[in-house]
């Protein structure tokens, strides 16, 4: 199936004979019958740059990611130094938000207070990478003691 530029409504592939396309022209865009090739190149880059929702379901879980990834990192330095798990929220966040904003003119504000850090999310993701250290390491320890 293939569609109209200009109204963006699916036609057939029957209906792309010529004389039917500018059938089509003459009857539901006559004010666009006289433009140039240039307005159609100028449509069809425009379209091809449009936010489809595949695109911003990739924008969006690529956004998502780095905010897992920065509480994934933020947790482990909580771990190593043995501080409540609640700093994250409380201590954490409030100071990069202050550095950012005292070095810097970006509010970050919002995008600090998105990385999930309270005290379950830190004591979770700590669990889970102590899981996978444990797992990691029978995995080489299997492989290496193997009979």
């Amino acid at each position: 199936m293939t569609f109209c530029l200009n109204c963006m409504k699916m036609v057939s592939n029957e209906s792309m004979i010529p004389s039917k396309m500018k059938k089509h022209l003459d009857s539901a865009h006559p004010d666009k019958k006289d433009k140039p090739l240039e307005y159609y190149q100028n449509l069809w880059n425009n379209f091809g740059k449009r936010k489809t929702l595949s695109r911003m379901v990739t924008e969006r879980s690529k956004k998502l990611d780095k905010r897992v990834i920065a509480s994934y990192e933020i947790s482990q330095l909580i771990a190593e130094t043995g501080n409540c798990h609640n700093i994250g929220e409380s201590l954490i966040l409030p100071a990069v938000s202050t550095i950012i904003s005292a070095m810097t003119t970006i509010n970050a504000r919002g995008i600090l207070q998105s990385i999930p850090l309270s005290n379950s999310t830190v004591s979770r993701r700590i669990d889970e990478m102590a899981e996978d250290i444990e797992e990691q390491l029978l995995l080489v320890m299997s492989k290496k003691f193997s009979l």
